[in-house]
C-alpha cells in the first residue's frame, strides 16, 4: 500500500498524486491518502487549505488511518529526513538520506532537485514531499493528462467559449500570500514588466492574441498591467477546477512562479503551445527542476 501524506495546496497536491500514481504504475500497490498535515492548517471554505481532489475529475481516493499504514520506523526516518533538510550545514546528506530512507519504504522530497528513486520494496510506503518535476511522472503523463483534465461542463460558458475560439493567451498573477511580510523577499519575483514583456513576446508571433487574465487579486492587474487590445479577466469567484479548466483551454501562457499555473499550461491540449515562465523561480540561488525545456524564459 503507498500512504501520500499530503502537503501544500492544490497546485501542490496534483504534483504529490502524480509522484504516487507513478509508484502505483510501476508497483501495482493501492494508494490511500494522509489530509492530516492540510486539515492542520484549513481554517475556512476557500483558503485553498483543503482536499482539491473534491468536485474533480480524480477518483475517489480513500484516506487513511497512518498508524494502520506507516511504521514508527517509517516515521523516525521522515523525520530525520526534515531535520536534515531545515538545517543548512546538513543538506549536503540529504541526497544520502533519501536513498537510506528508500529501504525503509520512505520517499520524501523536501527539496528542490531531482531525485532519482530506485528502490521499491514490497513493504507499504509513505510519500512526503513536493515532486515538483515532471521527470517524476513522465512515464504515465497521457494518463495523468486524461485524470486531471476537467470536461468542459462549466458554470462561466461565455467565457469558455471566447477561450476556445481564439488565439488565447492565459497569464495568472499570484498575488496573495507572495507578496506579505514573509514572502514577498523570496516568491515575488514576477512584477508588472514580466507580465507585458510576456504578453508582447506572445503578441510579435500571434498578432491576433487575446488575452486571459487570472489571479487571485484581479483588482490590481486590472490597475497595474496594460494590454494593447482585447483582455478578458476572470472573476475570482469559479472553483479551483473550473479555474483549472478555463485556465488549461487556453492556447498559450504567461504563468507565475506557481504550480497552479504550472499544471494549467502541462494540462493545454495546444501541441504548438508557447509558455512564458520567470527566469527565476524563487528570489534564492537555487535550480528549480520544475521548469520545462520548452519554457521561453525571461
Amino acid at each position: 500500500m503507498i500512504c501520500l501524506r499530503v502537503k501544500g495546496r492544490m497546485g501542490n497536491q496534483l504534483f504529490q498524486l502524480a509522484f504516487a500514481k507513478h509508484m502505483e504504475s510501476i508497483t501495482g500497490d493501492s494508494i490511500v491518502i494522509d489530509w492530516s498535515e492540510v486539515k492542520l492548517r484549513h481554517k475556512e471554505a476557500g483558503d485553498g487549505w483543503e482536499n482539491s481532489f473534491l468536485d474533480s475529475c480524480i477518483e475517489a481516493i480513500p484516506e487513511s488511518l497512518t498508524e494502520q499504514v506507516c511504521s514508527p520506523i517509517q516515521e523516525k526516518v521522515l523525520a530525520v529526513c526534515k531535520y536534515i533538510t531545515y538545517h543548512r550545514y546538513l543538506k549536503c546528506l540529504l541526497p544520502l538520506g533519501k536513498f537510506i530512507a528508500q529501504f525503509f519504504g520512505v520517499y520524501c522530497c523536501l527539496d528542490n532537485r531531482y531525485f532519482r528513486y530506485t528502490y521499491f520494496g514490497s513493504r507499504n510506503k509513505l510519500i512526503y514531499g513536493y515532486f515538483e518535476s515532471d521527470r517524476y511522472f513522465s512515464s504515465i503523463e497521457n494518463e495523468l493528462k486524461k485524470m486531471y483534465q476537467k470536461n468542459d461542463d462549466t458554470s462561466n460558458p461565455n467565457l469558455y467559449n471566447k477561450i476556445c475560439n481564439s488565439e488565447s493567451v492565459c497569464v495568472t498573477v499570484r498575488r496573495g500570500d507572495f507578496y506579505t511580510k514573509e514572502n514577498q523577499g523570496n516568491l515575488g519575483v514576477c512584477n508588472e514588466e514580466y507580465f507585458q514583456r510576456g504578453i508582447q513576446y506572445i503578441k510579435s508571433i500571434h498578432k491576433d492574441a487575446t488575452i486571459f487574465f487570472f489571479s487571485d487579486d484581479i483588482e490590481w492587474v486590472k490597475r497595474n498591467i496594460e494590454v494593447d487590445g482585447p483582455a478578458y479577466y476572470e472573476s475570482g469567484r469559479d472553483t479551483l477546477w473550473e479555474k483549472m479548466l478555463l485556465m488549461s483551454s487556453c492556447k498559450h501562457f504567461v504563468i507565475s512562479n506557481s504550480t497552479f499555473s504550472w499544471w494549467a499550461q502541462y494540462l493545454s491540449q495546444n501541441n504548438d503551445k508557447i509558455v512564458v515562465a520567470p527566469a527565476r523561480w524563487r528570489a534564492d540561488d537555487n535550480h528549480y527542476e520544475i521548469q520545462q525545456k520548452n519554457w521561453i524564459i525571461l
